[in-house]
């Protein structure tokens, strides 16, 4: 069998981050209760059917890569799980005061609840006992209050109710955020505001960017732009609704999920304005880079346009250095990296679309490549 599949096999230069990033992913999901053991079996298959076509001398390197990287997941996973949990217990039942610093605060015209606060919490207060803390708080509220982001505040008075949806709480861990508030009014007292914050400075930009362009574009312009152009869906207005509707009828409701497609037609249209100027390729490299990374700064990515970012990112970097690069190998670097840092990742529905087809996509055409070549060979 193994001969007869040899015979019609397309060879492909698969890299040990291939076999670190599934195998990563497949940690990630054995730690992931009732689906372990089906996961696992699967994973050892799969891996046993890969292996006999390697050569005896990579065989090794392999294994240990991939035994390393199962482990990596798991432990990452588990470890993940156990902190959120012991953070989100922390929270008391009763009324109780925290320290925190204020990390975004996000208007929503034509809500209930106007304004979204998130805080980064450092101590809990109860009954004159000072916990040490590493909760992430939403906090909704009704009216906006005169905070900036780099605040560092004590709110008094917070009460929680106990999360029973368990979707919701994984959504809650993939945003790496402990538990949503819904206040009608907040009750704080600000201790310090720094004279200067990088992160203040890009949030006040970003928000002035989004109040001029929402005064010159009509409600449905202004929809469009900032749901594809600046990655904010105004969700709760009509003008949303109204596109949302528009989109399903002729089957493009996915073009609303700002995607890596974006990135790349941004990307076209700066390289085609660059190549106006007779400027050396370096510097126009670093221009076209320089442009992406603050255009990501000043809007709201997704996983899919980070994955994005980030691969255009690492082209620009090979292509400047004159160093040789496979797509497959850099999907795998990414996507090691991802699991990674997020493994909750891994079951969030945008990361396996995202993801998934770019996989399928590169696999497929790295298969055409290699078969031309071998076929003109």
């Amino acid at each position: 069998m193994k001969n007869y599949v040899t015979r019609n096999w397309t060879p492909l230069s698969l890299s040990p981050l291939f076999f670190a990033t599934a195998f990563c992913g497949a940690g990630i999901l054995s730690c992931q209760g009732s689906l372990s053991p089906v996961y696992t079996t699967l994973g050892i298959f799969c891996f046993c059917i890969l292996i006999l076509f390697f050569k005896k001398h990579n065989r090794g390197l392999i294994i240990g890569i991939s035994i390393g990287a199962f482990v990596s997941g798991f432990v990452r996973y588990d470890r993940l799980v156990v902190s959120y949990l012991r953070t989100y217990e922390q929270l008391p039942n009763k009324p109780f005061d925290v320290y925190a610093k204020v990390i975004d605060l996000e208007i929503k015209r034509g809500n209930r609840f106007a304004s979204t606060l998130t805080v980064a919490v450092s101590s809990l207060i109860q009954e004159g006992i000072i916990i040490p803390s590493n909760a992430r708080l939403v906090i909704n509220l009704i009216q906006a209050p005169p905070l900036y982001v780099g605040d560092t505040i004590a709110l008094q008075g917070i009460s929680h109710k106990p999360l029973r949806s368990t979707s919701f709480q994984r959504y809650l861990q993939k945003e790496g955020l402990t538990t949503s508030l819904y206040l009608p009014c907040l009750r704080y007292t600000l201790h310090k505001r720094p004279r200067f914050s990088i992160a203040r400075g890009l949030h006040t930009y970003r928000s002035h960017i989004t109040q001029k362009s929402s005064l010159a574009l009509s409600p449905s312009c202004y929809t469009l732009f900032s749901t594809l152009f600046l990655g904010m869906k105004q969700s709760h207005t009509k003008s949303y609704k109204e596109l949302q509707k528009h989109c399903c009828y002729w089957g493009i409701l996915h073009y609303l999920s700002r995607s890596g497609l974006h990135a790349l037609l941004i990307t076209y249209v700066l390289a085609t304005f660059l190549r106006l100027f007779p400027l050396p390729f370096f510097l126009k490299e670093t221009i076209l880079v320089l442009c992406m990374v603050i255009y990501y700064c000043l809007t709201w990515p997704s996983i899919a346009f980070t994955r994005a970012f980030i691969t255009l990112l690492l082209y620009k970097m090979f292509t400047m250095g004159g160093t040789s690069y496979k797509t497959l190998h850099i999907l795998s670097l990414i996507t090691l990296v991802t699991l990674l840092v997020n493994p909750f990742q891994l079951f969030s529905l945008d990361f396996q679309l995202s993801f998934g087809l770019t996989w399928t996509l590169a696999w497929f055409n790295e298969v055409k490549l290699v078969a031309k070549r071998i076929t003109s060979s």
